[in-house]
This record gives C-alpha cells, sequence and structure tokens, in this order.
C-alpha cells in the first residue's frame, strides 16, 4: 500500500492479512481485516475540500470485508470508496459510503439513506468497541448524512481540513413527527475535530452554533390562529409546563458541555395580555438565571459580556435568531440582544 504519508520507503503500513486469515475471523465472529485488494478502491484522501470524488465497491467485496454494512433488507444499495489516510496518529482511516433505498414504510419518510463513515484501522485490523449490551463492534464515526421527511431534513457533512483535522458542518431542521409541532425548529453547528490515537473524537473548537424558527418570528406568530388550535386540544407549541430544550450540549449525539457550569436553555409560548409571544429561559442547576420575551424592549445597556465560563474550545458566540435580532446567551446564562 503506497501513500503520501507515513513512510519512507514505501513499505505498507497495515499488515496484510491472507484471504485464509479473513475467512477464519469471520467463521469467529471478528470483523475481517483489510488488505491491499481492498485498499486499492481508495484513492488517496483530497484535503481541504469535500471530496467528490468516489468509486462504486462491488457488493462480493462489501461482504467480504465490512459484512456490518450490508443490509439485505434494503431494496437497493451501493457502496462507495472516497478516500483515504495513511498513519494518522498511528491509525488508517477509509472514508467509505453508501446509498440506499429501504422498502416502503407507509410514511412521508423518502425512504433514501446517503451516509459516510470514518472507519478506522491498526495494522490492517479493525479498530473495535463494546456496544451497550456488552457486544463488540465496529468504532466508526458517522460524518456525513442526509435525510427528509415527516420528522423534518438534516444535513451533516465532513471534510478534513489541509491540517488533516475534521471540520463538521450540520444542519438540523425539526418538525412533525420529530417534535409534535408542524412548526420547524431549527439549528446550525459548526466543530473542528480530530481522531486521537484510541480513535475517539476529540472536539477542538465550535465555530458555529445557531438557532432558528418561526416560532421566534413575533410577526409570524401573530399570523397563526392558535386560539384554534388550544380550542381543539391540538399541541402546536411548547407550553410553559412542556418547554422545548434548546441542545447547546450536544454535536452530533456526543454529550460535550460548552459552558462550566452547565447551562440548561428552554423556549416555550405563553399568552401574555391577549398575544402569544415566545419566551426564553436559561437555567444552571436547575435555577432560573435570566429570562427573554420576543417583542418586549429590555435595557441591557450595562450587561458585559463576561466569557469567563466559556469552554475553551468555543470560539463563537452561541446565536439564537429571533425578530427582534440575534439573541446571545452568554456563558453566565444572561441573554444580550444585537440589534
Amino acid at each position: 500500500m503506497s501513500q503520501q504519508t507515513g513512510t519512507e520507503n514505501n513499505e505498507p503500513i497495515c499488515r496484510i492479512e491472507s484471504t485464509e486469515q479473513s475467512e477464519e475471523s469471520r467463521q469467529q465472529g471478528k470483523l475481517p481485516p483489510i488488505n491491499e485488494r481492498f485498499l486499492s478502491y481508495f484513492p488517496n484522501m483530497a484535503l481541504g475540500t469535500h471530496s467528490e470524488v468516489r468509486r462504486l465497491i462491488p457488493q462480493k467485496t462489501v461482504v467480504e470485508f465490512l459484512p456490518d454494512f450490508v443490509y439485505p433488507d434494503y431494496v437497493s444499495i451501493r457502496h462507495y470508496a472516497i478516500g483515504k489516510i495513511t498513519n494518522y496518529r498511528g491509525l488508517d482511516l477509509l472514508v467509505f459510503g453508501y446509498e440506499g433505498e429501504r422498502p416502503y414504510e407507509g410514511s412521508y419518510d423518502n425512504n433514501t439513506d446517503s451516509r459516510r463513515f470514518l472507519l478506522l484501522f491498526k495494522n490492517g485490523i479493525p479498530l473495535t468497541m463494546k456496544s451497550d449490551r456488552g457486544e463488540e463492534q465496529r468504532l466508526s464515526h458517522l460524518i456525513s448524512y442526509r435525510y427528509y421527511g415527516e420528522g423534518g431534513k438534516a444535513l451533516t457533512e465532513s471534510y478534513f481540513d489541509t491540517d488533516s483535522t475534521i471540520i463538521t458542518r450540520s444542519y438540523r431542521s425539526e418538525s412533525e413527527s420529530a417534535t409534535g409541532y408542524s412548526v420547524p425548529i431549527a439549528s446550525a453547528k459548526e466543530f473542528r475535530w480530530k481522531i486521537n490515537s484510541r480513535g475517539e473524537r476529540e472536539i477542538l473548537e465550535v465555530r458555529l452554533m445557531e438557532f432558528s424558527s418561526p416560532f421566534y418570528d413575533r410577526n409570524f406568530m401573530n399570523e397563526q390562529n392558535w386560539t384554534w388550535f388550544e380550542e381543539n386540544n391540538i399541541r402546536a407549541f411548547p407550553t410553559k409546563d412542556e418547554k422545548w430544550n434548546i441542545n447547546i450540549n450536544s454535536l452530533n449525539c456526543d454529550y460535550f458541555t460548552l459552558i462550566c457550569p452547565q447551562i440548561d436553555l428552554y423556549f416555550y409560548i405563553e399568552k401574555i395580555d391577549g398575544e402569544y409571544r415566545t419566551v426564553f429561559e436559561s437555567y444552571i442547576n436547575e435555577e432560573l438565571i435570566d429570562r427573554y420575551i420576543v417583542g418586549e424592549p429590555r435595557n441591557d445597556i450595562f450587561l458585559k459580556k463576561d466569557y469567563t465560563n466559556r469552554s475553551k474550545v468555543l470560539k463563537s458566540p452561541i446565536i439564537i435568531k429571533t425578530s427582534d435580532g440575534n439573541l446571545e446567551l452568554l456563558p453566565n446564562g444572561k441573554f444580550l440582544l444585537h440589534d
């Protein structure tokens, strides 16, 4: 395996096992090792941009080397080799993807999966981890996917920067089956990370964290007939008794605290002086720190930007986009409006 990094004498970094060894591994229930034949499908990773180059991997090759990515219940599925990086902190990384069509499920989902994974190897052997049930499974990272259906839409894209760290940008707009509301609730996040020698993801910096929704627009709220929903006992929006948690402590399902002590951020709709208004609240250790009502003037002239409690990886403000302007959640739990 000749690569652009990690070799000085063109010696292969991955230890190659024979077909007989691979068959023995499968019979023992182990994930098979990779070899030169499999690696030949993967081009060297282009750094600094999203890779649009991909090569179709024959189904029999996927069955041989990646049996845990074989989905017999799909109507059709195509597997792709996208790129490789060798000797990445002692590991070899393969970017692998698939596009598949699931059988019709009687829902509004588009029944199409498109995903990319980062697969991790050391000396040709897949890195593994224990599942919640104690079973051994492949250690991999989902780095790109697209979804559109009755639960809303989600888009995550990742690429290797020129310094071989990874930049991920994600957008989620949840509604209907995901939230119970027909009005979408959205978030946009961008962060930089790396893989350590154990194959774990380490967040290096958070570069964007923004939240938006028509719920946060006073004009939109005034245009809706919310009284009709309430009279017909239809759950139309979060209420004071059932607040919606705006998740600022999660990056692609990894629990991650950006502020210490941790801040919990919520919003709900409340009828104030005959008008349905959007209310944001921040809490630390279940104690209310601050409240902001969209459309209600506040005098924040003496409020200072205190970033003492902010994690060193948080490089951007936490912003809620409202009809009043950008509402920043400060690390002390206070809200600051930017006109």
